[in-house]
C-alpha cells in the first residue's frame, strides 16, 4: 500500500430501478442505506466496505467508506458515517456479513462446525488458511456448492484422509482439484500421489 485506497469490485451486478445512487449515479432497484453523501446502493456500499487505505483527512489507515467533497475516500469519523462497520468479534473494521461478524468470523465459524477440528492440528491450519484468504466471500461460495461441502463433511467426518493417494479415488470435480491444489500449495497434503508415484516407478525401471 503506497497511501492510495485499495479498491475493487465486488458484489453482484447492478440492476436497474426506480432508486438513484448517490455515488455510481445509476438507476438501481434497492437502496441500501443513506450516508452523509447520499443514497447508497448496495454494490457501492460493499465496494466502500471494502476500500482500506490512509485517510486524506486524519493520516490514519483503516476503512475508508465515506467521501471527501471532493470524492476522495475518507474514514467512517471523518464522514461522520454512524453505521456499524466492526466486528463484534475481531474488532476490525468490516462489513457485518451475519449476526454482527464481519465475513472471516462468520467463515470460521461455518468451517469449525463443518470440518470438527478439535485437536487436529492440521484442520486448525486449514480453517485458518480459508479465513485468511484474500477473498474469504469466495471461500463461502465455494462451501455452498454441494459437491465443496460434501467433500469438507467427509474431512470432518474422519472419513477422508489428507493425502494425496485418498484424493486419488474421488471423482473429478473442480471442488476437489481446488481443495487439493490449496492444501499442495501449502504442503498440508501429505504422500506421492498415484500418479506420480507411477511415473516415477515407469522411470525407474527404464533406469534399471
Amino acid at each position: 500500500m503506497t497511501g492510495l485506497a485499495e479498491q475493487h469490485k465486488r458484489g453482484r451486478p447492478r440492476s436497474t430501478g426506480d432508486h438513484r445512487c448517490d455515488r455510481c449515479h445509476q438507476q438501481v432497484a434497492k437502496i441500501r442505506l443513506h450516508w452523509p453523501d447520499g443514497a447508497i446502493c448496495g454494490r457501492c456500499f460493499t465496494e466502500a466496505t471494502h476500500t482500506y487505505g490512509t485517510c486524506p483527512d486524519c493520516a490514519e489507515h483503516r476503512m475508508l467508506p465515506g467521501r471527501s467533497p471532493d470524492n476522495q475516500p475518507i474514514c467512517r469519523d471523518c464522514a461522520r458515517i454512524t453505521t456499524a462497520l466492526t466486528c463484534t468479534r475481531c474488532h476490525r473494521e468490516a462489513e457485518r456479513f451475519r449476526a454482527g461478524l464481519c465475513i472471516r468470523c462468520a467463515l470460521h465459524d461455518d468451517l469449525d462446525a463443518v470440518l470438527k477440528p478439535g485437536d487436529d492440528l492440521r484442520l486448525h491450519r486449514l480453517i485458518g488458511l480459508l479465513t485468511s484468504s484474500e477473498r474469504p466471500e469466495s471461500i463461502y461460495t465455494y462451501m455452498r456448492g454441494s459437491k465443496a461441502r460434501a467433500l469438507l463433511e467427509a474431512i470432518g467426518e474422519r472419513e477422508l484422509p489428507l493425502t494425496h493417494d485418498a484424493f486419488d479415488q474421488l471423482p473429478d470435480s473442480r471442488a476437489v482439484d481446488h481443495l487439493r491444489a490449496l492444501l499442495t500449495h501449502h504442503r498440508m497434503i501429505w504422500s506421492v500421489p498415484a500418479k506420480v508415484a507411477t511415473a516415477i516407478k515407469r522411470r525407474v525401471r527404464i533406469c534399471l
